[in-house]
């Protein structure tokens, strides 16, 4: 009891990226109405450790049906911005195949969580034509 107790205020004060995370990555197609025509989710578990290596294991559910994936790579911080970069490979009804994985978050000041919202316009500018959402929430 007095370990437990005594590990709770270093989880509090971890304000860097190190340590498990488990995530939801929900990347969706838009139409010129803003309609969703496509799109898939992540969930995932990351390692982030020290000295920058990474690594992600989970699953994506689409259009497609459900894979699984495991990837392993690097990561950074930049102004705030914890960015994950990592190659692997994704088993689903298809087959095994390679897969690029791509995280990026906004870290909370308290270290708890980090999110980014990223979306993108169509070339003429008029309309959003995807937008990708991710959200992460530390883990033990």
């Amino acid at each position: 009891m007095a370990a437990a107790l005594t590990g709770a205020p270093a989880l509090a004060q971890q304000t860097g990226p190190e340590g498990m995370w488990g995530c939801e990555m929900t990347y969706t197609a838009l139409d010129n109405s803003g309609n969703r025509t496509s799109g898939y989710v992540k969930k995932y578990m990351m390692g982030v450790y020290q000295g920058g290596a990474m690594e992600a294991r989970g699953s994506t559910l689409g259009v497609g049906g459900q894979s699984e994936f495991q990837a392993q790579g690097q990561w950074q911080v930049q102004q705030n911005m914890f960015m994950a970069q990592a190659q692997g490979m994704e088993q689903s009804a298809f087959g095994t195949m390679p897969t690029m994985f791509i995280m990026m978050g906004q870290l909370a000041s308290d270290g708890r969580t980090m999110s980014f919202t990223n979306e993108t316009p169509d070339p003429s500018r008029s309309y959003i034509m995807d937008r990708s959402i991710f959200m992460c929430q530390r883990q033990g």
